[in-house]
């Protein structure tokens, strides 16, 4: 009888994220790292208080794609999730004038260069908000990124 050898692999595929961002807000937490007052000097994202629904599907080693109408420019890995309530501190305000409550530290940035139209094109209408990719969105743009 043939022996089959089994490879012990994990195709682990990140889930992929947009986070549009203003070049100043991405300039404070994304380009630099900011200087929280605990301690702390990270790469680092957040949403606001309402989205605590999208934290708690944000997982460790997920991708952040950062850009906005433009185009996306950085992308990073979440490496932790913070609740910056207990932080109490935020470098910009959100355009919805709620606080920042979820925040996430991030692996150095890193440059893409991903138009804005690639998501146009693949359908998906808020391109423009921070959102979850759908898995198949997710797999096309890692393979555009080549990751």
């Amino acid at each position: 009888m043939e022996e089959k050898k089994i490879e012990n692999t994990i195709d682990y595929r990140p889930q992929v994220w947009l986070c549009p961002a203003t070049p100043k807000n991405r300039k404070l937490s994304i380009d630099n790292q900011f200087h929280f007052t605990n301690g702390d000097t990270e790469y680092a994202w957040a949403f606001s208080q309402g989205f605590r629904s999208k934290w708690d599907k944000l997982k460790i080693g997920d991708l952040c794609l950062f850009g906005n109408c433009k185009g996306f420019v950085k992308a990073a890995y979440v490496s932790r999730k913070i609740n910056l309530e207990q932080v109490e501190e935020w470098p910009f305000r959100s355009p919805s004038g709620l606080p920042w409550s979820w925040g996430f530290y991030l692996t150095k940035p890193f440059d893409i260069q991903v138009e804005a139209n690639f998501f146009i094109n693949m359908g998906r209408r808020a391109w423009n908000s921070q959102n979850l990719l759908s898995p198949e969105e997710a797999r096309l743009t890692l393979q555009e990124l080549n990751l």
